[in-house]
């Protein structure tokens, strides 16, 4: 077992997903905007002529955009966009999102951050991919406009190199036709983050006569503001966070203030737009004792629909010894049917499984465990799945790390953060904290604004490439909403409320039994599905 160093860990940030030039090619629309629109299918007729496969640089590309006005007008950097600059901290990517647009976070495959612009009627997708091999930005453009063209009818309305300060981008603008229906818009930005990475931002417009103009010229003045900070910058900038992050830690994360933030029990209910999906449990003990040490003991566990035919069911115990020098925890996730009470709740609220879906068979269980003591974390981390009484379990991988020398903080003051953060500074804190869905140390962030009118807000980041989390609490530190992963929500509810939407467990009863594994589902009551979807990526 290998002992790594973490001292300059902050230099590795993971990238968003393996990528291969070729990638431009899949880019859907959201799933959210489908909701709102039908995607964009195939049109059929005859192809008309393809345009050149190569993108023609402007002979101005190296000058200032903002001097030379090669995207946009001048003037709509403020007449259109928020004055508020939108960050990312693995690779120093900032801009200005259009005015009252939403940021949405997104923590799939497809993307980082999804800014829904409804008065426009549009949906721009921010995503940070790598090549295989070093790229240019004229060459990512080429494989974009490949796979456009490749849809019948579909052609290039526009495209163009541009430098903005030192940076290559590649803009795009395509005409997607669509039968029946007015053709829509589809734009790429392409910005050249090193020979390997590049952020990608798409535009999806439905073509609407009387805002296809105000669209474009928001979108330019969008990449126009477009800027990335340089290594050194990065280094600045995160030092200065885990400097903020280390004098808190040092005065502010004291026993007395965790104990004083702890709520003895709270209860949650987990909504996927208008639909209940699940709920949450959690429990702490500041008087707990483990293997003869006494300290604070949190207990969460979820239930919650993956699927309308999945549920996953998870259970963490995070302890944290009263001088805080010794930390356990135990993590375990399990992907199982779900029982057919579950599945007709689901299915009563709307949450419907699509045609041709049936109940999953197979369970998958996923364990993380960890101890730190004497300055060394140590993690084991094992698999296991059972389908019809054949079980299969991996080897379990073990790793160990040199506890960081400063800003790191245990899961259970990770948790009670947003109750203890001050909220009268802009900089976000920068923590070291093990990552148990990556399985790795990271640095994640974290930010609290106060509002005026009462409550704050606290930001969170788990890792510096993930997108980041709004939580929503009032003045006295109290849960109000906290955003999710997969476009869920988090509220606050108490054990009757849910009681009454699901067969919940008895008070101080475990709602998780690792050992509970039966060789088949109850039979399913969706016998009109013949077939299963594919397998979602975990």
């Amino acid at each position: 077992m290998t002992v790594r160093r973490f001292s300059r860990l902050w230099m590795i940030p993971a990238a968003a997903a393996a990528f291969a030039a070729v990638l431009l090619m899949h880019m859907p629309l959201s799933q959210a905007l489908a909701q709102r629109q039908s995607p964009l299918p195939e049109g059929d007729g005859t192809v008309e002529p393809e345009p050149e496969s190569h993108v023609q640089a402007d002979p101005e590309a190296e000058a200032d955009p903002d001097e030379q006005g090669q995207i946009g007008r001048p003037g709509d950097t403020d007449l259109l966009l928020s004055s508020d600059r939108w960050r990312e901290f693995a690779y120093g990517l900032s801009f200005r999102p259009p005015r009252d647009s939403r940021m949405v976070p997104v923590s799939s495959g497809d993307g980082v951050l999804r800014i829904q612009d409804e008065s426009l009627e549009s949906l721009i997708l921010l995503s940070f991919r790598r090549t295989e091999e070093h790229s240019s930005v004229a060459e990512l453009a080429q494989a974009s406009i490949r796979h456009m063209i490749g849809q019948p009818q579909a052609r290039v309305t526009d495209q163009r190199l541009l430098t903005l300060g030192d940076v290559p981008v590649a803009l795009l603008y395509y005409q997607v036709p669509r039968q029946g229906r007015t053709p829509a818009i589809r734009a790429h930005a392409i910005v050249q983050i090193d020979p390997r990475t590049f952020a990608l931002f798409q535009l999806d417009h439905d073509r609407n006569p009387e805002l296809i103009d105000k669209v474009k010229r928001t979108f330019n003045a969008m990449i126009r503001t477009v800027r990335l900070a340089s290594p050194s910058e990065l280094d600045k900038q995160r030092e200065s966070m885990m400097t903020a992050a280390e004098s808190f830690r040092q005065s502010g994360l004291n026993m007395d203030r965790l104990r004083e933030a702890l709520i003895p029990e709270q209860y949650f209910r987990i909504r996927h737009g208008r639909n209940d999906v699940g709920y949450m449990r959690r429990e702490t003990d500041p008087e707990a004792e483990l293997m003869g040490i006494e300290g604070i003991l949190m207990i969460t566990e979820m239930r919650v629909a993956h699927s309308p035919l999945e549920m996953i069911d998870s259970r963490a115990e995070y302890f944290l010894s009263h001088d805080r020098q010794t930390e356990y925890w135990n993590v375990t996730q399990t992907f199982r049917p779900a029982e057919q009470a579950e599945r007709r709740r689901l299915r009563d609220r709307g949450y419907r499984a699509p045609e041709g879906a049936t109940t999953p068979t197979e369970h998958l269980m996923f364990n993380d465990q960890g101890l730190r003591e004497m300055g060394i974390i140590t993690v084991t981390r094992s698999v296991a799945g059972w389908n019809r009484g054949i079980e299969k379990r991996d080897p379990p991988v073990h790793n160990a790390w040199e506890t960081p020398d400063r800003g790191y903080i245990s899961h259970v003051e990770r948790e009670l953060l947003p109750r203890l953060l001050p909220r009268d500074e802009d900089l976000p804190h920068a923590f070291y904290n093990y990552h148990a869905t990556s399985g790795r140390m990271v640095l994640r962030t974290e930010r609290a604004q106060e509002h005026e009118e009462g409550g704050f807000t606290v930001y969170s980041r788990a890792t510096l490439d993930q997108p980041e989390y709004e939580a929503r609490f009032d003045a006295d530190g109290n849960l109000i909403r906290r955003e999710l992963p997969r476009d869920m929500v988090m509220k606050p509810a108490s054990y009757d409320e849910l009681s009454e939407m699901w067969p919940m467990p008895e008070r101080g009863e475990q709602l998780t039994d690792p050992e509970d594994r039966p060789d088949t589902p109850e039979t399913p009551d969706d016998a009109e599905h013949p077939e299963r979807p594919a397998q979602q990526n975990r």
